[in-house]
């Protein structure tokens, strides 16, 4: 799961991010499309894999849990999570 939250939640998240910090003529808006149909779609699946867990692989607080902190956090300011998204 750390690798689940580095992967397809931190690294569209800063896809995004370092295309704002391009000049404008050198913006990828497909890439920045493309990030957050992942993050969408990641969002989605953590939910569901959430449902019945109270940490990220189960029932004990592990590294897994230290990643997810700051990649949700972040990419919530970057796309935000929809609220229905309760797990």
């Amino acid at each position: 799961m750390d690798r689940f939250f580095d992967n397809y939640i931190s690294a569209p998240q800063m896809t995004v991010v370092f295309d704002v910090l391009r000049d404008q003529q050198d913006r990828d808006a497909y890439g920045v499309a493309k990030a957050k149909e992942l993050l969408e779609t990641s969002y989605e699946w953590l939910d569901t894999k959430m449902a019945d867990r109270t940490w990220a692989i189960g029932d004990d607080f592990s590294m897994a849990d230290c990643a997810a902190g700051p990649a949700l956090f972040y990419a919530h300011w970057t796309h935000p999570i929809d609220p229905k998204l309760g797990h």
